[in-house]
């Protein structure tokens, strides 16, 4: 691939819909980020750096609420946005 052809690809992110991952994790009655970290298998500094964006989900993350939060999607809980906006988190 050319430079010129990779500087006309977006920058994207991938971010945790905050407010959709609360809403859903509290109604499966987990309110905590150690709990949610408890049932995903992942550390709770991992939950918490997601929540607060300052990390992008891992795919290991992905998977993990996919499977453990059944009848969501993976756009239920996750947004793509150009580098540098805020999205709908």
């Amino acid at each position: 691939m050319r430079t010129t052809e990779r500087a006309k690809r977006p920058n994207l992110r991938l971010r945790l819909r905050t407010s959709e991952w609360e809403r859903h994790t509290r109604a499966r009655g987990l309110v905590s980020d150690a709990e949610c970290a408890r049932l995903l298998g992942l550390s709770t500094s991992t939950i918490s750096r997601a929540r607060g964006h300052e990390v992008e989900p891992s795919h290991q993350f992905i998977r993990a609420a996919i499977w453990h939060l059944p009848g969501l999607k993976f756009e239920d809980l996750f947004e793509i946005i150009p580098s540098g906006e805020k999205g709908n988190g």
